[in-house]
């Protein structure tokens, strides 16, 4: 019996350490969110009682390894990654041989992350090593090897497209009445609805007029002061609203197998597919710059408020410059120290992922207080540091969510980019 017992108390253990282990490593989002939340806590819990160990001086170290593809093959001119706990980025490039070094970083624990068009986001792992490498004072940590592996681009399979009646969409700005004439879409597998949204055309011509792919920040009937006048001035807009929040690559694959259902003449026999510009902004400005990742064939894409580096926005919360608003101050933390944990933080950073982007209008209030300015700023000193084409507007006085007064501006410089890019 008592053999019986010492057995079952150590299955009971093995079965215990095995679930400790699985959540102190796991990368499953709710689990994780409650375990950088735990540890946030804690830290902020010791540095109260002993301060801040990196306050300290020491002398700094260097990182340096190999970035490959599944089949072994060195990856050249990927962006290498890692941060500090607070959001301070070091980043390089791999070379033809795939190697990579980071100098200069404070002593610490880090995970690198690499990207490169055609590739998912590489992330360090080491079984039974909590995937994070230490860097020591003066030293350098080698063999830090990431596998890049070819993204699943995949589009969402749908047998069906449902189209609603048409119906007159009106929206008055001033003295300005706008016109278009709105639809319904839904593309369905097995009467499972794959994809939604509004079409939205103008109310005379046949075309084939330029479309616009446009991703609002809530529901499309309470935003149609966006594709309301913008079908009135000779584009077909998709409209759609990502209602599953944080599912961004559920909802671009959703909005990629419109864009099929679009070149294919479904959702209007009256746009040319060849001539595509996407907008977005404030939170689905992570959806277009997503979408632009996984995407060719778009010709330029528009961004008003938008997210350039969830790094910088963390260190700007550390630092006490940032107060999120709306709760998101507990998304940040939940998200985890980036040094340990920067997988979401790199993976929705434009900054970091400049491959292949189309021209880019990006326009920014001096006001807002939720998403700074400044990560506008970043995202074009980037641009043009590379030689690639935007525009910057920084608008003065304008706030995170503009009003009637603000319309007709942020109109006029949205129709005067896709004219250049789309007509």
């Amino acid at each position: 019996m008592m053999k019986v017992r010492r057995i079952v108390w150590v299955v009971i253990m093995g079965v215990c350490l095995w679930i400790a282990a699985w959540v102190g490593t796991t990368d499953y989002v709710p689990v994780a969110a409650l375990r950088h939340t735990a540890e946030y806590r804690l830290i902020q819990w010791g540095n109260a009682l002993w301060g801040d160990p990196l306050a300290e001086h020491y002398l700094p170290g260097a990182l340096s390894g190999l970035v490959r593809d599944a089949a072994g093959q060195p990856v050249a001119e990927a962006t290498v990654l890692v941060s500090s706990p607070v959001g301070d980025t070091f980043v390089t490039k791999s070379d033809a041989t795939g190697h990579y070094r980071l100098p200069d970083l404070p002593p610490g624990i880090y995970r690198p992350v690499a990207a490169h068009r055609g590739y998912a986001d590489a992330i360090y792992r080491a079984p039974l090593r909590l995937n994070t490498v230490l860097v020591r004072p003066g030293r350098e940590t080698t063999g830090a090897n990431l596998t890049m592996v070819a993204e699943d681009l995949t589009i969402p399979a749908f047998d069906a497209v449902e189209m609603g009646s048409a119906e007159e969409a009106v929206h008055q700005e001033g003295d300005d009445l706008y016109q278009a004439r709105r639809r319904t879409y839904r593309l369905l597998r097995s009467e499972a609805v794959v994809g939604e949204g509004y079409v939205y055309e103008p109310v005379t011509g046949e075309g084939p007029w330029p479309t616009l792919l446009v991703i609002l920040p809530g529901p499309v009937l309470a935003w149609e002061v966006v594709p309301v006048p913008l079908a009135a001035q000779g584009f077909v807009v998709v409209a759609v609203y990502p209602a599953r929040k944080m599912d961004i690559a559920g909802e671009v694959d959703s909005m990629r197998a419109a864009l099929v259902a679009l070149r294919a003449g479904w959702l209007s026999t009256r746009a040319d597919a060849t001539r595509i510009g996407v907008l977005g902004g404030s939170f689905t400005s992570l959806h277009v710059y997503n979408l632009l990742q996984r995407e060719d064939g778009i010709n330029a894409a528009l961004v008003l408020g938008g997210v350039a580096d969830g790094f910088r926005i963390r260190r700007q919360f550390e630092d006490g410059t940032l107060i999120p608003a709306h709760g998101f101050d507990k998304v940040l933390i939940g998200l985890g120290l980036p040094n340990r944990a920067p997988q979401l933080y790199f993976r929705y950073s434009v900054r970091y992922h400049l491959e292949g982007l189309p021209p880019l209008c990006l326009i920014h209030g001096t006001a807002d207080g939720f998403v700074p300015h400044s990560q506008s700023e970043l995202l074009a000193g980037e641009l043009a540091a590379r030689g690639m084409p935007y525009e910057l507007h920084l608008v003065p006085g304008l706030a995170h969510y503009f009003t009637g007064k603000e319309t007709t501006l942020l109109l006029r410089i949205t129709m005067d980019f896709f004219e250049q890019y789309l007509r």
